[in-house]
């Protein structure tokens, strides 16, 4: 029957779920509509030339690779063997693993503090954030996007089943292992979840008197979760790998890079401009989330001050990244906020009830969490408006957008695309010298990896003489019109 308790559960947290994600589309739906940016050309053009064969499906399937992110590579890769050169398909794919994120976000916060409303507020503050604009705006961000899918359920999958008293059976902890490895190969950021695992275990598992290095299972899903973890972090940025020698990812293990790359996402989680949270404020800051939570002797509002301090220590050791790269962290964040939220207004109603003795206070505690929530919605829309920093979401004023728009078009439309083994000539193209986004281009554009593709600036570097006879397609732009042929000796 249709009214029964189960089933009304069901369509009571159905609806919620529908709230959450209408809320979350209130605020992000324009980023359906965004074209590509220069960061997915080059993936893009990464993933056709990397997930080839064998390759693509061990690269996928085992962490210890060099390739770089190859989950996300894979979610370009297939999105494009799909669809083309769509940017829409990539963004309905994008918003489709964020409202799955935002489905396991609700799910995780009900498992870790009891409580559907806490869930709900939490899932409220963390599937929309202003400073979070690169996540819905820029395919580039996807890494994240997915990393969080994967990450966030292994450990839902594992606080499930550790809630209930039981230990993991060897399948359960391959399981919980390959959602790791997954997350693993989506973003390197994923390597805290074995620290998290430990921390819920010492948060929720040891005071109920279990002993969590008695649980094989447990135990050996975390130990292979670390170990994979220890061996990734040696490998993901070996010499073989995209991150060596890149700058952008050098690492400075000094207590000063921690401190102002913390900062800087305090920054952007409170809205302030860049520069507002010292490295001594900083400090105040976690130190006092991390002592106020353990004074509230409650377990979820532990675990997330845990969570929110541990999860960034990724990106907190290099040079400073957006917010976006805070994706995970963030939700502990949002857990903290929503957790002393309904703490404190629960410890006024009492207040209110005993001091006041207001009548019928069970009915009117029923409208309280509604109230809440409709109350905050105000105050949160209000807040992120006041954000100082203002991001212009008019892409079609963007340099870099309009120009990969326009060469996709144009090759589109003039399909310079040789035989297998041929040559195409740029003599001019759409970017500045020094960028190959041409070539990366015209390799999509005829889905040719091995397609080869000379630019007459950098001929002309190496003082290389330019013959045309020895290309099949010759690409000049002239006015900003594209003009294809096969001129004389130059």
């Amino acid at each position: 029957m249709l009214n029964t308790p189960a089933n009304l559960k069901s369509l009571r947290l159905a609806l919620l779920l529908v709230v959450l994600i209408a809320w979350f589309f209130r605020f992000t739906w324009h980023g359906l509509t965004v074209d590509f940016y220069s960061d997915d050309l080059m993936n893009l053009h990464e993933a056709l030339l990397g997930l080839r064969g064998w390759r693509a499906a061990l690269a996928v399937l085992w962490p210890l690779t060099h390739m770089n992110r190859p989950l996300g590579e894979l979610y370009y890769d297939a999105v494009y063997k799909c669809f083309g050169l769509d940017p829409l398909a990539f963004r309905v794919v994008s918003y489709l693993f964020m409202a799955l994120n935002l489905v396991l976000a609700f799910l995780l916060a009900r498992r870790l503090a009891f409580s559907t409303e806490v869930a709900f507020l939490t899932t409220l503050f963390w599937c929309y954030h202003h400073r979070l604009t690169d996540i819905y705006f820029n395919n580039g961000t996807v890494y994240d996007v997915i990393c969080f899918t994967f990450y966030a359920a292994a450990l839902w999958y594992y606080v499930g089943i550790r809630q209930s008293g039981r230990d993991l059976r060897w399948y359960q902890a391959v399981v919980v292992v390959l959602l790791f490895s997954a997350a693993l190969n989506a973003k390197e950021v994923a390597a805290t979840l074995p620290v998290i695992l430990i921390i819920f275990e010492i948060v929720y598992a040891c005071p109920t008197g279990r002993r969590p290095w008695r649980s094989s299972g447990a135990l050996s899903a975390i130990l292979a979760t670390l170990v994979l973890a220890g061996i990734a972090a040696v490998v993901k940025p070996g010499p073989d790998s995209d991150f060596y020698g890149n700058p952008a990812y050098r690492q400075n293990f000094a207590w000063l890079q921690y401190l102002t790359n913390n900062g800087r996402f305090l920054d952007d989680l409170t809205l302030h401009r860049h520069g507002f949270f010292s490295p001594a404020l900083t400090v105040g800051v976690l130190v006092a989330v991390a002592i106020l939570s353990l004074i509230s002797r409650r377990k979820h509002l532990i675990f997330a001050a845990l969570f929110a301090i541990v999860t960034p220590l990724p990106v907190s050791f290099i040079p400073a990244r957006g917010f976006y790269s805070v994706y995970i962290a963030y939700f502990g964040w949002a857990l903290l906020a929503a957790g002393w939220i309904v703490l404190a207004r629960d410890c006024l109603w009492r207040l209110l009830v005993t001091r006041a003795g207001l009548r019928s206070p069970a009915r009117l505690r029923a409208v309280v969490p509604i109230a809440t929530a409709v109350a905050l919605m105000f105050a949160f829309i209000r807040w992120q408006k006041r954000d100082p920093i203002v991001f212009d979401t008019n892409f079609r004023k963007d340099a870099a957008r309009e120009r990969i728009r326009l060469t996709i078009l144009d090759l589109q439309r003039v399909r310079p695309c040789p035989p297998r083994g041929g040559r195409v000539l740029f003599l001019h193209d759409r970017w500045p010298a020094g960028q190959y986004g041409a070539v990366f281009a015209a390799r999509l554009v005829c889905n040719d990896p091995d397609l080869a593709v000379d630019l007459a600036w950098i001929l002309e570097d190496y003082h290389k003489p330019i013959d045309a006879s020895k290309y099949n397609y010759v690409i000049d732009y002239r006015d900003g019109q594209i003009v294809v042929g096969s001129p004389p000796r130059l």
